[in-house]
């Protein structure tokens, strides 16, 4: 795939013109790497459409030629909200500001887009959406905190990690940085404002025991337990309960899968042990299946086995000593975070 540029306009000539005898569609905007003039020849080029007849936001993947659109729908009235002072989640809203901040308007007949962009220009990333992080990065560390005096170290690793993605976020927000996905973003932002903020989360991911043929093949292996995983539940008569984690270990493996390819090699490694969570809930939820025959048949030829191969794949190896560690150092990240509001 070649490198896209602005210049790839022209390629979307024909899906802005057919998008534009639709009265459904607001408007049209380019965010993203090619629009920051940061794409690579792996870049895929992002546009968001708002559209007046739709409910909840989605993403469609449109192949043309030798580029890949990946294209974001939103409800208008989701944007619109910015501009009567309203906000959604902490993730949304992040979301919105990126891709207005960078947005080059492409569609926009009522001029909302522009009315939008210089909204974001002007204007931070409510305050709201940071102190939902901290709340959410506080509540995780209490349960940390519980599962450790339980003994539970590995659970309580993972749940550390899930407090540690939220102070990431919390400072970014705190120095109105709106891009909080993908991984990559993430890092190479805390690289510009904090340093020692990108080494801890890194570290608690276990990345700094991960080599680049590590990961390889952990994301290899994987993909492979996903699609195991997958076929396995499809032979339970009630896979209600377990089928969510299955569909989110494979999104984020996948992603792990692109991020790789990418040569984003930190954000592949931490997607990868983000998606790959779903098989400790998994290993220690089943018993929660209403069908306890099936359970029982399920255990033996896959439970075990998660099991034992969890705690390799999701990079977990610290002790008590460490995880104690790990928790004052993220107490004491949330109370900074908290003070500066």
């Amino acid at each position: 795939m070649r490198k896209p540029y602005l210049e790839d306009f022209a390629t979307l000539t024909d899906l802005i013109r057919s998008k534009g005898t639709d009265p459904k569609v607001a408007a049209i905007g380019l965010f993203g790497s090619v629009a920051k003039g940061q794409a690579t020849d792996r870049s895929d080029i992002d546009l968001l459409e708002l559209r007046t007849d739709v409910k909840s936001h989605f993403a469609q993947r449109i192949h043309s030629e030798d580029t890949v659109i990946d294209l974001q729908i939103w409800p208008v009235y989701e944007f619109a909200k910015l501009l009567f002072g309203e906000s959604s989640s902490a993730l949304y809203e992040a979301f919105k500001f990126d891709a207005l901040r960078t947005t080059k308007i492409l569609y926009d007949p009522r001029r909302l887009l522009g009315r939008l962009k210089a909204y974001a220009m002007t204007n931070r990333v409510p305050i709201s959406c940071r102190m939902e992080v901290l709340r959410r990065a506080q509540l995780n560390l209490e349960v940390a905190e519980r599962l450790l005096m339980k003994k539970n170290e590995r659970d309580c690793e993972i749940t550390i990690r899930h407090s540690v993605d939220d102070v990431a976020r919390g400072m970014l927000l705190k120095n109105d940085f709106a891009s909080l996905n993908p991984m990559r973003s993430v890092l190479a932002q805390l690289g510009l404002i904090d340093q020692d903020l990108r080494e801890f989360l890194l570290k608690a991911y276990g990345f700094d025991n991960t080599s680049l043929g590590q990961a390889r093949n952990l994301i290899k292996e994987g993909g492979s337990w996903v699609k195991r995983l997958n076929e396995t539940i499809e032979t339970l008569r009630s896979p209600v309960d377990v089928m969510p984690l299955v569909v989110t270990g494979e999104r984020r493996i996948a992603d792990a899968e692109r991020a790789f390819e990418r040569g984003d090699y930190l954000g592949a490694v931490i997607l990868m042990r983000q998606g790959f969570e779903f098989l400790n809930r998994l290993a220690g939820g089943l018993h929660e299946t209403t069908d306890l025959r099936q359970v029982k048949e399920y255990d033996p030829a896959v439970r075990s086995e998660v099991n034992d191969v969890r705690v390799k794949l999701l990079g977990l190896n610290r002790e008590g000593s460490q995880l104690q560690g790990t928790l004052r150092t993220t107490r004491k990240l949330i109370a900074e975070l908290w003070h500066s509001l």
